[in-house]
């Protein structure tokens, strides 16, 4: 875990992560990572899954995404209509 994704993870500040890397509770590896182990270690197991909430945001944007679709389409169709009845007014004023 990075520091920040740790954070999130846990629901904690940034800078009790950080205190805990200062006080020695927690060691970055060479790509400044903390292991999973040792943030269970010190806070447990985290209590409600990452990838739910995420799955949950996905699953949102999906439905917003499908209801702005059906927006354009009716909004493309509203328009072919009014061009369609524009040019049949138009051709009965001629």
């Amino acid at each position: 875990f990075s520091i920040s994704d740790a954070a999130i993870a846990y629901r904690k500040p940034r800078s009790t992560i950080l205190k805990y890397i200062k006080s020695g509770d927690f060691e970055l590896d060479y790509n400044n990572l903390i292991e999973y182990s040792q943030l269970v270690k010190k806070l447990g197991e985290i209590t409600s899954p990452i990838r739910d909430e995420r799955d949950q945001q996905i699953e949102k944007l999906k439905d917003e995404v499908m209801h702005l679709k059906k927006q354009l389409n009716f909004f493309k169709y509203t328009s072919i209509s009014n061009k369609h009845r524009l040019l049949i007014s138009h051709k009965d004023s001629i």
